[in-house]
C-alpha cells in the first residue's frame, strides 16, 4: 500500500511539475496569521517598511521583510529576535531538492527544522500539507 501511495504521489507530482501549461502562483498568507502583528510592531520601530493596511501579503513578500529584520538584529530584544527566528522557519523557501527527483516525507521535519504532515519538494515544485485538527463540544 505504502508503494503504491509512494508512486501515485510521484506520478501527480511529475504530471503536475512537468506540465507545459503549469504555471506558479503566489501564495497569500492568512490574514488572521500571528507574523502580522509582528511585521507591524517592526514597521513601527522603523525597522521595514510594512504596510499593514493591504492583506493578504504573499509569504514571499513576508520573508523578504523578516530577511531584511535578519540583518538589523543588533536593534532587536531578545524575544523579537527569538520570534524572528520562529518566523524565519516557517517562511524561508524550501530549497532542499537540488535535482529533478522528488522527495516526499510523512510526518517528518523538513529542510527548516518545521514538523509538516506531509511534504513533495522538487527542483520547481513544493506541496505541503498541514491539517489543522480542532474539537468541538454541544451540550444541551
Amino acid at each position: 500500500m505504502k508503494k503504491f501511495v509512494s508512486s501515485l504521489l510521484l506520478t501527480t507530482v511529475a504530471v503536475i511539475a512537468f506540465s507545459p501549461s503549469a504555471s506558479s502562483q503566489v501564495v497569500w498568507e492568512n490574514h488572521r496569521s500571528e507574523v502580522y502583528p509582528y511585521l507591524y510592531r517592526m514597521a513601527q520601530k522603523g525597522l521595514i517598511e510594512f504596510n499593514d493596511l493591504i492583506r493578504p501579503v504573499s509569504r514571499q513578500h513576508i520573508f523578504e521583510q523578516l530577511e531584511t529584520l535578519a540583518g538589523k538584529t543588533d536593534q532587536l530584544s531578545e524575544r523579537e529576535k527569538q520570534e524572528l527566528n520562529f518566523y524565519l522557519q516557517e517562511y524561508r523557501p524550501h530549497t532542499q531538492a537540488d535535482s529533478i527527483t522528488a522527495v516526499s516525507h510523512l510526518l517528518r521535519k523538513d529542510a527548516n527544522k518545521r514538523w509538516r504532515a506531509f511534504s513533495v519538494v522538487t527542483k520547481d515544485f513544493q506541496l505541503h500539507a498541514d491539517p489543522i485538527l480542532s474539537v468541538g463540544g454541544v451540550s444541551i
